[in-house]
């Protein structure tokens, strides 16, 4: 198995973790594992979640909590095992720790490859309140992930208060000589937030008394938190041969909202 990522990749978050103590801050934003829904990018370029792939509104911003960046492996099923298409396995740990060894992972019909993953939560527009969980496995989704934990770790470095991204999901894409048009996610930061106003944005879903439909047009204004204005960062361009090794769950035909 090709070696994907890289020392300085996978060493990014535990840097973050040691300098910070930010695994050590999860209790200030609670478990994170209540009312999570996956979040994916489909061959389209589309962002999607929930078992009913709903489409992610354009423009709407997203919190990411940085105590949540994990790594680990994926195993899919393979035709010469007869399994093709099939999700056969999953181990991830927190990022602030090491990546499981390889030679430890359970042997399975199919193909480990290295995954990653982030946690957000959105802050504005029809998807207000909804908390995803966005698991990548192609070079692509690993590179996004990469540029996104650099950042923070430039904030934690800087000493800044304002360690959680606030971001908008957009793709950008390539024309492969082989496969055509290949699309990548880009987390695009726009603001940063403290872990406080993370904390805060997070509460008030769980204060409310009833939840509204999902994808009902909501009137109340975006989240508050404390922030702190930045640049958004240039995009980066995704080498030709990069989508290659790419391993994913069949694509199912996306819904969009209504």
């Amino acid at each position: 198995m090709s070696n994907e990522m890289t020392e300085k990749e996978s060493n990014l978050p535990a840097s973050v973790a040691a300098m910070k103590g930010l695994a050590n801050s999860v209790a200030a934003v609670g478990s994170g594992t209540g009312g999570e829904q996956y979040l994916k990018m489909t061959k389209f370029g589309e962002f999607v979640f929930g078992a009913e792939d709903l489409e992610v509104e354009e423009g709407a911003t997203w919190a990411v909590n940085p105590t949540q960046f994990t790594h680990g492996w994926i195993c899919w099923g393979t035709k010469e095992h007869g399994t093709d298409g099939e999700m056969l396995g999953e181990v991830m740990v927190s990022a602030s720790g090491p990546i499981p060894e390889e030679a430890n992972l359970p042997e399975a019909k199919g193909k480990w490859t290295k995954q990653v993953g982030v946690q957000l939560l959105c802050l504005s527009g029809d998807d207000q309140d909804v908390q995803c969980v966005f698991k990548a496995n192609s070079l692509g989704g690993k590179k996004a992930y990469t540029a996104l934990v650099s950042a923070v770790v430039g904030e934690v470095n800087g000493g800044s208060e304002f360690i959680c991204p606030v971001i908008e999901l957009v793709s950008t894409h390539y024309v492969h000589k082989k496969y055509g048009k290949i699309f990548t996610p880009e987390f695009k930061i726009l603001d940063w937030i403290s872990m406080s106003g993370l904390a805060e944005a997070g509460a008030d879903d769980d204060e409310e008394d009833e939840p509204e439909p999902k994808r009902t047009r909501k009137t109340k204004g975006d989240k508050k938190a404390k922030v702190k204005k930045t640049k958004a960062k240039p995009e980066v361009e995704e080498d030709e041969e990069d989508e290659e090794e790419e391993e994913e769950a069949p694509r199912r035909r996306r819904k969009r909202g209504a």
